[in-house]
């Protein structure tokens, strides 16, 4: 199966609007996008990734992603690796929510649910588990 992948490597804050455009680039996968029965990714899921990113761009110790992809399920993948070897991934199946899980090599992954439509966000809990810029080694540029 070939899934498409948008690699996104170099680590300068207009890549945030790359990440952006790239999820807005999966508008255009129809139904059986990968010739194997795939699924349409809804248009409702692609907003709620949008204001993900948006959401996620006002922090300016967190790097753009370093992948997304659409799944033959309908659903969009999102996903940082730090040189660390912690990784930050982000599941989009259902409206105006995210399902995110931030993983540190040899350590059980913590699970969270992030509602995007709230102001009360799970995303306080979810930065807590995430390395400062200076333990893996990135910066933005300004």
């Amino acid at each position: 199966m070939n899934i498409p992948a948008y690699y996104l490597t170099n680590l300068y804050a207009h890549e945030w609007e790359d990440a952006i455009d790239a999820v807005e680039g999966l508008t255009s996968y129809q139904e059986n996008w990968d010739g194997e029965g795939s699924k349409a990714i809804p248009s409702e899921l692609i907003v709620t990734a949008v204001e993900w990113l948006r959401l996620l761009t006002d922090d300016e110790q967190l790097p753009p992603p370093g992948v997304i992809y659409p799944t033959p399920g309908g659903t969009i993948m999102i996903e940082w690796q730090f040189p660390n070897k912690t990784r930050l991934s982000a599941h989009i199946r259902t409206a105006w929510k995210v399902e995110a899980a931030s993983h540190v090599k040899g350590e059980e992954p913590i699970f969270h649910v992030v509602n995007i439509d709230t102001s009360d966000l799970d995303y306080c809990e979810l930065k807590k588990n995430l390395p400062n810029s200076s333990d893996h080694g990135y910066s933005l540029a300004s």
